[in-house]
């Protein structure tokens, strides 16, 4: 009687296993290959290229026939890559094939540097000429002077206005006058010379900011996320579902406002370096022409010092007595209240005391 025949549980074969491995191994080298191709050119790309081929051709060897296929299409691809690679290598302008190209040198970056100063100008205007009058005298003094104060504003908008500037803030009275000017970085020096020519400075501080870095950040950031936007409205024009297209111009909001946060910094930087800042207080004085005269005081005799002495003892006495009054004087009526209120209790008293002296005397004499 013949044994019973038991069936065998099925298995894959190992060389389907190898085959489905080479396979993952191939596809994930030729990624590589692609990679290296695009980021290093052709010389670098034909270098990573060679170790696959060797190895894709070792595993064709040592597999069968049913596992070289996969390897042999993968090794077509990564040579496949390789060409393109090195084509897009050979048409590279300034790059020969077989060679990697060459990596421009970085051009130096010019310094951003925001500029101002910080003048005091005194102008000193000569006095006009006595008429007898003080009052005439001060009319024409203050004429004089708010005269030189017009000019010397108007010679410095005009500098300004010459140099490709202009005035940003401008406050005045009388004898002053206070200016705020932008002036372009390159004519800084020769705007500042004009103004402290004006007349006599008496003081000057200048300060030099380098914003080389944070403007270079920003101009960074701009770019980012300018990129950064277009993306995700490519996203949005392929969108379909309500909820994608809500969510997608949600965050393209969000980006576009970043966006516009860092295009306005960026403006603002470049504005302060472009242009210089320049305050000037502008004051006007005018010289006191006439000599001081000094009036001697006449001699007094003895008598005359004494008198005068006396009298000014007598006005101190006074004035002292009158301020004691004027102090006491709200405290009159309280005086005065408090005055009546014991008067009238030791009146009280004292006609007790007379009643009980009387009734004891009297009494005797009734019997």
């Amino acid at each position: 009687m013949a044994a019973p025949h038991t069936a065998r549980p099925s298995r894959v074969r190992p060389s389907r296993f190898r085959a489905a491995l080479i396979s993952g191994v191939a596809v994930f080298s030729a990624g590589l290959v692609l990679a290296a191709a695009g980021c290093t050119g052709q010389a670098s790309s034909t270098s990573a290229v060679a170790p696959a081929m060797e190895t894709f051709a070792a595993a064709s060897t040592m597999a069968g026939p049913a596992e070289a296929a996969p390897a042999q299409a993968a090794s077509s691809a990564a040579g496949s890559a390789s060409a393109a690679a090195g084509g897009a290598a050979a048409e590279a302008p300034g790059v020969a094939p077989g060679s990697a190209p060459d990596v421009a040198p970085q051009a130096t970056t010019a310094r951003s540097v925001i500029r101002t100063a910080d003048l005091r100008v005194r102008l000193d205007v000569p006095a006009p000429a006595a008429t007898g009058s003080d009052a005439e005298d001060r009319a024409a003094r203050d004429r004089d002077r708010a005269a030189a104060l017009a000019a010397a504003v108007s010679s410095a908008r005009s500098t300004v206005a010459g140099l490709g500037g202009f005035v940003a803030a401008a406050t005045d009275d009388e004898a002053s006058a206070q200016l705020t000017l932008r002036v372009p970085t390159a004519a800084y020096d020769q705007a500042r010379g004009t103004l402290a020519a004006l007349g006599t400075v008496t003081s000057s501080t200048e300060s030099a900011t380098d914003v080389t870095a944070e403007l270079v950040d920003a101009q960074s950031r701009v770019d980012t996320m300018t990129a950064s936007v277009a993306r995700v409205r490519q996203l949005l024009a392929g969108a379909q579902a309500i909820g994608d297209v809500l969510a997608i111009e949600s965050e393209l909001t969000a980006r576009e406002a970043e966006l516009e946060s860092w295009q306005r910094q960026v403006a603002a930087l470049g504005g302060q370096v472009d242009l210089a800042t320049i305050s000037v207080a502008i004051t006007a004085t005018v010289a006191d022409g006439a000599p001081e005269v000094v009036v001697a005081e006449p001699e007094r005799n003895a008598f005359v010092t004494g008198l005068a002495n006396g009298w000014g003892a007598v006005t101190a006495l006074l004035t002292g007595l009158a301020a004691v009054l004027g102090a006491l004087l709200p405290f009159l009526p309280v005086l005065l209240v408090a005055g009546w209120a014991a008067w009238w209790l030791l009146r009280g008293r004292s006609r007790r005391a007379a009643r009980s002296a009387r009734g004891p005397a009297a009494g005797p004499a009734t019997e």
